[in-house]
Formats: C-alpha cells, structure tokens, sequence
C-alpha cells in the first residue's frame, strides 16, 4: 500500500501564509511611495503659464526700442515706471535673443543675460509679445517663469548654461556725490533714443541705466548707488564692436561722470546660456 504524502502541520502553512502577505504589503508599499514621488517630482516641474498669450511677427526698425523698458508688471514692480496693465507683459519689438535674456535674467540684479548660439533669426526677426496671467496678484518672478513657459511651449527653445570666471562691474556714485534730481513722481516715464546708443530717458529707476550699461559692455552690472527714486538723464552708450568690455567702460565714462557716477571692475562669474534648438513659432 501506498503511503499518503505527510500533510504539513497546521501552524507552518499559516506562518508562509503570513509572510507572503507581508511581502504583498511591502510591495504595494514601495510602488505607492514611488508614485507619490514622481508626481510630485512632476509637480515640482511645472512652470506657470500665462492665461492667454499671443507671439506676433515684426519688422526690426534700426534704433527703435521697446515700448515699455519695464515690460512686465507685477505687483512688487516700482509704480512709477511705464508699465503695462497689472498682471501682463508686454514685449515689443523684441528678438528671440532679447526675448530669452528678459526670460532668464536676474530680478534683482542689473544684468544683461547674454546667450549663443541659434540661427541667424534669433538675432534678425522682431516679435510682439503679449501674455495675460490668470491672477492680478502675480509677481515679477511669476511673470518671468510663464515667459520662460512662452518660450518653451511657443519657440520650443532648448539650452544649456555655462559658467566661466570674467569681470563684472559695480555703478556706484562719484566722492562728490550724485548730480541727478529726482523727478516729481507725476513726470511719465519716457525712454527715446537719440542716435546710435544714444538715450533721453525721464522718470526712470538707476536700474534701467544699469542693464543699458550691461549691454554694453556684455558684462553683469550691479547697483551699489543707494539712489532710490527715479530721475531724468541722457546717455550715450554707443557700441563699438571692435571694443573689449574694458574698452566699452571706459568709452561712456564720461557721460557716468557728467551724472556724478562711477563704474569700478571686479573679477565675478560670467553666466550664460547658450542655445541648442529654437523653432519660429507658427502664425497666429
């Protein structure tokens, strides 16, 4: 006769019983944390956007400007420049190129965000820009990430940065002090050009002469002046291609003088972005 097989005692079969749920447990566990993590990895990611947004093509006009030097306005931005509608951005005549320094710039530093690379239309198309955050509430920081969205989304820009040791330079004021006047804060805020790298500006914050200067001499520019308020003044920054950053300094030094200013060099981190891929966006 045929012994029958020993079934395994009661106990043995609940104790595998018990494991193999701890390990379904412990499963199921690990598969909900990952999950977790990757949507709010997600959410970490994703940049504001503005509610309604338009990209225009236009013709660059040699001098021409653009028509707000503060094009956005956010609710900490200074009342008394020409400003557009609380909550908006608008951009015009802009280049793809400027476009992505007003996107990525510092905030709170006068600075001339300077990028290479792209196509030769980064540098030769002029857009109109106009984008509509959903709340009035918006910050300057808001409405500089839902441009960096624009260019993402409308240009599909793709970059990568760089950093490298180079100079940057400090606007300080004169030892006999400043000759500017604050403006009565009823002036409009106006900004003409005269020439070639030439400007009347009225009713303007010492930060708007600060990202002229860092255009012209392609190097970051702080504001150590203390001058709070705003002011009229003409500057001739005319740029000479041919001129290394220093030169360019020292070129327009004399009209910094004239305003009871100074520039002074130092060594700093020269930052910049360069492009790999942008696409003209289609005609709206």
């Amino acid at each position: 006769m045929e012994k029958l097989n020993a079934l395994p005692p009661q106990g043995s079969v609940a104790l595998k019983a018990s494991a193999f749920i701890r390990v379904v447990l412990c499963i199921s566990l690990i598969v909900g944390l990952l999950s977790f993590r990757n949507i709010e990895t997600a959410q970490t990611i994703v940049r504001p956007s503005f509610e309604v947004a338009t990209v225009k093509p236009l013709e660059i006009i040699p001098g021409q400007v653009l028509r707000y030097p503060q094009p956005c306005h956010g609710i900490d931005s200074d009342p008394r420049a020409a400003l557009p509608p609380i909550g908006r951005c608008k951009i015009q005549p802009v280049t793809a190129r400027k476009l992505i320094s007003l996107a990525y710039s510092p905030i709170k530093v006068a600075q001339e965000l300077h990028s290479s690379g792209g196509p030769a239309w980064v540098d030769s198309q002029a857009w109109a820009i106009e984008g509509k955050a959903e709340s009035r509430s918006a910050t300057l920081a808001d409405l500089q990430q839902m441009l960096q969205s624009l260019l993402a989304d409308s240009f599909k820009l793709k970059f990568h940065e760089d950093q490298r040791k180079g100079t940057e330079y400090v606007l300080m004021l004169s030892e006999k002090g400043t000759r500017l006047v604050p403006d009565n804060p009823e002036v409009p805020a106006t900004m003409r050009s005269t020439g070639p790298g030439s400007y009347e500006l009225h009713a303007q914050p010492i930060g708007i002469l600060c990202r002229m200067i860092a255009k012209a001499v392609g190097a970051e520019v702080h504001d150590e002046t203390g001058l709070p308020g705003i002011y009229s003044f003409n500057v001739a920054l005319g740029r000479d291609v041919d001129s290394s950053s220093a030169g360019q300094a020292e070129r327009f030094s004399e009209t910094l003088r004239g305003l009871g200013l100074r520039l002074a060099r130092r060594d700093g981190i020269a930052r910049s972005l360069v492009i790999d891929s942008i696409e003209k966006p289609p005609l709206q």
